[in-house]
């Protein structure tokens, strides 16, 4: 990762430059780099498995420039680039971000505090610091439970129960400067949090159950990784041998996670420009129209 020293430098300096262009009245400046680690669970009975896969990561770096216009404070431009942090990718993306600009009568222009930050820095969390070795520590953690939960909770008689234990646990890393015109400092942050995901299925009982937590400390982390592979398990456990609705129309009401999965692969790729040009919307031809049921079919 970028160092935090690194990238409050490169803010100032690209404030600097973005400041220097008498076109623009107010602008602000993003830059962040980010690692994300995974230990993803991979356990199954009836075939053989690694139980808990190689760790895996991702690197992330590049900023973000959003600028208003002198000519007028409605008119605004955004551009970023990715991996290239220097000067010369930031006159590339201001002139782009120029070119973008719109205006939009409810562009209520950047944020502006007139206080300080406090002086003592947050607490760095001790999951910036955390190696590979204790994510695969609470990966096995969680399958060693979901083990133990499922030889103890009266399992199948079957000699192939099918027990598939997937998941990860995953840590992320933050590290952000922003440069905002109408602040005197640089606002930075370094932070950390971990994710975990944990599902258990159980093929001869028909049944499945999940598991999760969040958190931002390595403490945390294995204490949720000791609890959600059992949880997980004794979740399917209850729910064996459910019984499905026959097909037919009904009343339903959605939770957060489905209505978030449908504004994000449905409506929003749906209200595109593109999407009407390729006639590729969820809404081509739908103009005026009204769905009132969901009809489900097994």
């Amino acid at each position: 990762m970028i160092p935090l020293a690194e990238l409050r430098s490169f803010a100032r300096g690209a404030a600097g430059l973005v400041a220097r262009e008498r076109e623009v009245a107010q602008f602000e400046v993003y830059c962040a780099s980010a690692e994300h680690r995974v230990a993803r669970l991979n356990y199954t009975s009836d075939i053989p498995s690694r139980g808990v896969e190689e760790m895996k990561s991702l690197h992330t770096d590049g900023f973000q420039v959003r600028i208003a216009m002198r000519r007028n404070r409605h008119e605004a431009g955004t551009a970023f680039e990715a991996s290239d942090l220097s000067l010369d990718a930031v006159r590339s993306a201001l002139e782009r971000a120029r070119r973008s600009a719109v205006i939009d009568p409810h562009f209520p222009g950047f944020a502006s505090s007139p206080r300080k930050l406090s002086a003592g820095p947050a607490p760095a969390s001790d999951l910036a610091r955390a190696g590979d070795g204790v994510l695969a520590a609470c990966a096995w953690q969680a399958v060693a439970g979901a083990l133990r939960a499922f030889t103890s909770g009266e399992p199948a008689a079957s000699a192939h129960p099918g027990l598939v234990v997937g998941g990860d646990i995953s840590v992320t890393r933050d590290r952000i400067a922003i440069a905002n015109s109408n602040f005197a400092d640089i606002r930075c942050d370094d932070s950390a949090h971990f994710s975990c995901s944990v599902t258990a299925l159980i093929e001869s009982l028909d049944a499945k159950g999940t598991a999760s937590a969040l958190g931002g400390s390595v403490a945390a982390m294995r204490r949720a990784s000791t609890t959600l592979g059992r949880d997980a398990v004794r979740r399917a456990l209850q729910l064996r041998h459910g019984v499905r609705p026959a097909s037919g129309t009904y009343r339903v009401v959605l939770g957060p996670q489905p209505v978030a999965e449908i504004l994000n692969y449905m409506v929003m790729g749906s209200l595109t420009t593109g999407a009407f040009f390729a006639a590729s919307s969820a809404y081509q031809g739908r103009f005026g129209s009204r769905r009132r049921h969901c009809r489900t079919r097994r």
